[in-house]
């Protein structure tokens, strides 16, 4: 069977063929555009950022090195890590699931020590070793900050230097010292109670007979 068309209907159908074909390429030429705006914009703030944190990279890896030159040249029996472009790095206690980290924070004006934990039995190192907060605590010579962040499996205990700016390039040596003196002492009272740990000492309020 063939189907047969008039004139008329045959240049009715082209007339709509070209006029669909006219419309995708209108509809091509939009969207070609919008492709090509969003990359730049996008590339724009990227790059941007890139700059911001290299500096701030530059910065941390700056203070990092300095410090570990200081704990070298002061014969420190703590072996410094190395540097690398974080606001923090991390010192081994001689256990798993256990370090201090060394903090800055620029914007709070404050430099800090942490003893973290980080491990299953969180809950109950911390309440263990809090358990002993007063002899640390007078071992320390000062107050720590006791922080057991509950719903994470993650605990501190902080030491903070309050109205030091890390900024501050003229006054690295002396937070240097306090570092490295402060970083010992974490050392020397927490290393042997971690060791001693055992989480089957402690019993939860909700397991109490």
């Amino acid at each position: 069977m063939r189907l047969r068309f008039c004139e008329s209907e045959i240049n009715h159908w082209a007339h709509r063929y070209t006029e669909c074909q006219r419309e995708e390429n209108r509809m091509r030429e939009r969207m070609k555009g919008i492709r090509l705006f969003r990359p730049q914009f996008r590339k724009v703030k990227i790059r941007f950022a890139v700059e911001i944190q290299s500096e701030t990279d530059k910065w941390h890896l700056r203070f990092w090195t300095g410090l570990r030159e200081y704990m070298q040249d002061k014969a420190s029996r703590l072996n410094c890590p190395a540097p690398g472009p974080w606001r923090y790095i991390v010192f081994s206690i001689g256990r798993a699931g256990f370090s201090i980290e060394t903090h800055l924070a620029p914007t709070r004006n404050e430099i800090s020590i942490r003893l973290c934990i980080d491990y299953d039995n969180v809950e109950a190192y911390f309440y263990l070793l809090q358990k002993q907060q007063e002899a640390i605590e007078k071992a320390f010579g000062e107050t720590l900050e006791w922080s057991e962040l509950p719903g994470n499996k993650r605990s501190r205990i902080s030491l903070t230097k309050v109205d030091t700016d890390p900024l501050d390039e003229n006054d690295w040596p002396q937070q240097y010292e306090w570092f490295t003196a402060k970083l010992e002492v974490f050392d020397t009272v927490f290393r042997e109670r971690i060791r001693g740990l055992d989480a089957d000492d402690w019993v939860a309020v909700d397991d109490a007979p």
